[in-house]
This record gives structure tokens, sequence and C-alpha cells, in this order.
């Protein structure tokens, strides 16, 4: 990078986190700590949740999943808004009635308090390996810039994270989102328009630049055929999806604790339904990004790896075979770009190019794997930000920079409030025998949140070889979100259902997710609604079966 990208990522890094730490400074109160004091209007909730979810794994990843894959990803926001609705009317009002502090608190009313500690600890289980994955992605990025090695940047991201969210909490967490989203979307956009001048040629119109990009075959984004062997579709997007985002935006305390902290309820909902309009244009942007990097790299030349330490190391290689294969890519590679430039004029032949250069890339990256053993070729996770450090001007690489790092900080420190708010009310307060002070309460918040954050770093050094991140947090999220979700449905039935069937239930169902899951015997979008209707149906079947044992006797 250069001076001017260096000053604008520091300097706008040092006005959000100096904002953050004086806008909470004095934070003594676990209500400020855990529910940011009770003071967020709804257009902060709505930033709050949004900046929440759109960690820099969707800045950073997300056009690399659409640049492998195509647009086909954004179907599984599809159910987001019908999910946002079921909230505002189902949720919002159970967690004002109990004044909750986490949502788990909640499910002990309902089910006993058996039922509230296994459901949080299998938040906790997959919100800190979560965690992981987004304190990662700040770590790539900076050992791509500093050529560090990527152990080195995870524990240097992952102590900020943990400094930045013990001192302020959650409300340090809400002051600064809305800085660090305005971060996000201006370098969203500055990349797209970028993107939009470098990707066509010069002289082509927006009619010749949509055909071209069409007929690449990325920029389908509805498949509206009911086929569980493929992971996006219309119908896995509206199903699946809409259980995915009502169990994470419904019952995750990462994203309950966001509005759960606004005035009232009323605040809570026009900030929900802000995502609900927002949400799904923001992630259309972020994989058009990758289709257009896809078409500008069909006309311009491709690094052999979009991680430049692989590269390196396949240039350097001594395996005879991977360096016969390298001139043959190269040679057809040359032959391709001059293909595609030649058929610029009929765009329907583009997809014999794009086949081709599909066909060479898987090529090159089998070549690269069997040469370099041990090594994690995979380079998905790179391609934007290879993109921006070779071609962005100066100036606006440090504003895509600063962007990644906000989105980073921003869903991170939120994740480690809410594990911390769940260690140590749902568990260590729960268990107690005595009431905590608030001084020992706050106490133990922090200590949680550094335990978590180590807890993070440590899966973070194992997130790289886990290929796409954006799409492997969801798949991780899906192996517990069903299950969670049917344990909150059941809560809140009318039928009255003992804890222990509950927790017989979402074991059951836990089980069948991870065998189908391993096992690779359905997507995982579809194991949301199946492990809620699992956890549903064999709860209220032994409630059944209860009840009628009872009356018999």
């Amino acid at each position: 990078m250069r001076l001017l990208d260096w000053v604008i990522l520091w300097l706008s890094q040092l006005l959000i986190v100096g904002y953050g730490l004086y806008a909470t400074r004095g934070t003594r109160t676990t209500l400020a700590f855990l529910k940011a004091g009770k003071s967020q209007g709804w257009w902060a909730v709505g930033l709050s949740v949004m900046a929440t979810q759109a960690s820099a794994i969707t800045f950073l990843s997300g056009p690399g999943q659409a640049f492998a894959e195509g647009m086909g990803f954004l179907q599984m926001y599809f159910g987001l808004p019908l999910a946002m609705m079921v909230i505002i009317g189902l949720f919002i009002p159970a967690y004002e009635k109990w004044n909750i502090t986490t949502a788990y608190e909640f499910l002990e009313a309902r089910l006993g308090p058996g039922v509230r500690w296994l459901t949080a600890g299998l938040f906790l289980t997959q919100r800190g390996l979560a965690a992981g994955f987004t304190i990662f992605a700040p770590a790539l990025v900076l050992s791509v810039l500093l050529q560090w090695d990527i152990r080195t940047t995870v524990a240097l991201c992952g102590s900020a994270v943990v400094l930045y969210t013990v001192t302020g909490g959650s409300r340090a967490v809400a002051e600064t989102q809305k800085f660090q989203m305005a971060v996000m979307m201006t370098g969203l956009f500055f990349a797209l328009f970028l993107l939009l001048q470098q990707a066509f040629p010069e002289n082509s119109d927006w009619v010749q630049r949509g055909r071209i990009t069409a007929f690449t075959g990325r920029l389908k984004a509805v498949d509206p055929t009911l086929n569980f062997s493929e992971k996006y579709t219309l119908w896995s997007g509206l199903i699946g999806g809409f259980f995915l985002a009502l169990s994470y935006f419904g019952t995750d305390q990462s994203q309950v604790a966001r509005y759960i902290g606004s005035r009232n309820a009323g605040e809570a909902r026009k900030g929900l339904i802000m995502n609900a309009i927002l949400k799904i244009p923001m992630q259309a942007v972020v994989l058009l990004c990758g289709v257009l990097l896809y078409v500008y790299y069909l006309g311009h030349p491709r690094p052999l790896n979009f991680n430049s330490r692989i590269e390196k190391e396949i240039w350097n290689s001594k395996n005879s075979n991977l360096n016969h294969f390298v001139t043959h890519y190269q040679r057809v590679s040359d032959s391709l770009r001059w293909a595609y430039w030649e058929v610029l004029g009929k765009p329907e032949s583009l997809p014999l190019v794009v086949r081709a250069r599909d066909s060479l890339e898987k090529a090159l990256q089998s070549a690269a794997t069997s040469a370099l053993q041990g090594e994690d070729v995979r380079d998905t996770n790179y391609i934007f930000l290879r993109f921006a450090v070779d071609h962005f001007p100066p100036g606006v690489l440090g504003l895509i920079v600063s962007m990644l790092i906000s989105a980073a900080m921003s869903s991170a420190s939120s994740e480690l409030n809410a594990l911390a708010g769940v260690t140590s009310v749902d568990f260590i307060q729960r268990m107690s025998r005595e009431p905590f002070s608030e001084k020992k309460l706050l106490r133990l918040s922090r200590i949680s949140t550094v335990f978590w954050g180590l807890y993070a770093v440590a899966f973070a050094m194992l997130a790289g070889r886990l290929g796409t991140l954006i799409e492997a947090v969801n798949m991780l999220g899906s192996l517990v979100y069903g299950v969670i979700l049917g344990i909150f449905l059941t809560a809140l039935s009318p039928v009255r259902v003992r804890g222990r069937d509950v927790i017989l239930a979402a074991l059951v169902a836990e089980s069948i997710i991870l065998f189908l899951f391993f096992t690779d015997k359905l997507p995982f979008l579809w194991l949301n609604p199946l492990g809620t209707l699992v956890v549903v149906s064999v709860s209220l079947t032994l409630a059944r079966i209860f009840k009628i044992q009872k009356s018999a006797s």
C-alpha cells in the first residue's frame, strides 16, 4: 500500500475506535456492558444488526464465492425478510415481557434450567467457533499487506478485538457500529464503481456489458427447481434460509443483544424492518463485485494463485511436473484471453471460453495440490483483496482495507460480547448460590470476553483450511441453528412440555443433523428446517404421551 492508503486506513480506524472508547468511557454496569444501556434508537439498532452480520467475511469472501460459483448464493437470503416479520411479531414481545439480558433466560421460565443450559451451550460452542472465522478475515488482510505469517496476524487481530470489547462492552459495539457500517458501505460502492470501469472494454455500452456478464453464466441468481442435491435454489433459500435467519436473528445472542439494547420494542422493530429491506440489496452488490472480477480476469492476466504466498511457492517449486504444467497453463491462458476478446462481438460464444477457463483453473489447482503437499492452495478468500492490492488507485485501497477491518471489528466484538454475556449470566451467575454484586458480574463478563477471545483465536488458526469463509460460517451455524430454533418455538407454543422431553428431542435432532452433514446427504440450508421440525414434533409428541399417561394414572 502507498502512504495515502496507510493514512486513510489508520485515520479512519483511530477515529472509529477513539470515538467508541470516548462515548463509553466509564462503563461500570453490566446493563451498559451487555445491553448497551438500553439507549439505542431504531436506526442505530438497524445498523448494528447489519454490521454484526456483515463481517469482513461478507466483503472478503463474498466476492470470491460469486467469482467461483456465481450469484446463486444470494438465494440463501430470500427467506430473511419473512423471518424478520416473525421475530417482530413473536420473539420481541416475549423478550420484552421477560426483560431478558440473554435470549436463553427466557427458556428457563418455560422449560427449566436444563433446557436453558443446553441451548446456551450449543450457542457458545457454535458462536465461539464462528468468531474464529471472523477474526481470521482481518488477519488474512494484514497477512497479505504486511507479508507476515497468518498466525502472527491472527494473534494480533484477536488481541485488538478482545481489548476493544473488554474496554467498552456492548455499548462500545453499538456506538461504533454506525460509523463502521458507513465505512463499509462507502468502500463497497467504491469497489463496485471501479470494477464497472475496469472489467469491460472502454468503448462498450451498458447493454454490451450486461450481455457479456450474463453469458459468463455467473449472473444467474435464481434457480427455481426443487433439487435437494443443489446447495442454493429458490426453495432452499425461501425455506432453509428462512429457518436459518429466524434462528440467527431471533435466538443468537450476538444478534438478540443488538435489539434488546434499544430504547423500547418499537425501536427494535423498526431496526429489524430496516435490515429486512436493505440486506438482500447489499449482499447482491457484494456478489456482483465477484462476478465483475471474474469478467475482468477473462480478459486480463490472472495470478497462478490469488494467495501471493502460494503463488510464490508455485513459481519456485522444484517439482518438474508442476513446472511443465505452469508452462502449459501460461500458453493456454494466453490463448483463452485472446479468444475472450475475439468473441466479445458475439458473446453467445463466451460460455465456451468460460468452460475452458474453469477447467484450466481446476487442473492448475490439482497440479499445485499434488506438488505442494500439505499446502492449502484454495484461494477463493484472497481474490477480492488481491485485485484491490494490484489494481485500486492510491487512497481507495486504504478505504477498502479500512472497510474490511471495520467489518471484522464490528462483528467480532459483537460475538465476543454475546459469548461473555451468556457465559456470565446463563452459567456462572445462574449456578451461583448467592447473587453477584454489580462489580463482580462486570468483572466476570470481562474475564469471559478474554476466554472466548482465546478460544476464537485458537480456531482461527485453522479457519483458512475450511474453504470459502462465507459458506463455511453458514454451514457451521446450520449444525445447531435448527435445533436451537426448535427449542425456542416449543417454549413459545401454548402446549406445556416437560424440559427433559425437549432435551431428549434436541439430542435426537442434533444426532440426525450431524449424521446428514458428515455423510453429505443433504445440503446445509435444509438442515435448519429439519432440525426445527424434529425438535418441535418430538417434544410435542412426548408431551401428548406424557399427558395421556398422566390422565390414565
